[in-house]
């Protein structure tokens, strides 16, 4: 049974350039693997819809490629201290740190945990199916979410209430919300 993944592009700066690194990683997929994952893609004015024959071969690849763009994310330092390497998150990495696992670094987004995200990727494929939440960017429809917008995913949004809270009006008076929770599975990714 073949299965879709629609992507939609945004005429923003910050997830335009994450779809194009998105469609990269789907073109290596295609060119690493001897069957091609994804069968056909179809070029909207919108958008890039990826029609692909078998979604667990699919979620297995794309995780794999999310694994390998860890590497990307960390180096190999010199302690000056002691003289041992150590593993470092590169400066421009806006994702938070764990604390580190065996001089290992280690990332507090679930999609960069090595044991996590080939379910994480099934989970935001599942959560694509349409439910009654609206994504704050992209308006399609979604039953989950798997995040709030945080720094991380989109590094134009800061935790400062007076610079990027959404204002509404409760019973008690005027709100400032932190994070937005109304982020689809896909933006996410």
């Amino acid at each position: 049974m073949e299965s879709k993944f629609i992507t939609q592009k945004f005429s923003d700066v910050w997830l335009d350039n994450g779809l194009a690194t998105f469609s990269k990683i789907i073109k290596r997929l295609n060119e690493d693997d001897e069957e091609d994952v994804v069968k056909k893609v179809d070029i909207t004015p919108f958008g890039l819809n990826y029609h692909f024959a078998n979604k667990n071969e699919f979620t297995k690849l794309l995780s794999n490629a999310i694994k390998s763009k860890i590497e990307d994310m960390i180096v190999n330092v010199e302690d000056k201290g002691t003289g041992e390497r150590k593993e470092v998150k590169k400066d421009h990495i806006l994702i938070q740190e764990k604390k580190k696992i065996g001089g290992k670094v280690a990332f507090k987004e679930d999609i960069f945990d090595k044991d996590k995200t080939e379910s994480i990727i099934s989970t935001i494929y599942e959560n694509l199916k349409e439910g009654n939440k609206t994504c704050f960017f992209c308006s399609r429809k979604f039953k989950s979410r798997i995040k709030s917008l945080q720094q991380a995913s989109y590094p134009f949004v800061t935790k400062i209430k007076s610079l990027s809270g959404i204002r509404s009006y409760t019973n008690k008076g005027l709100k400032l919300t932190e994070y937005i929770a109304d982020y689809c599975p896909q933006c996410y990714l």
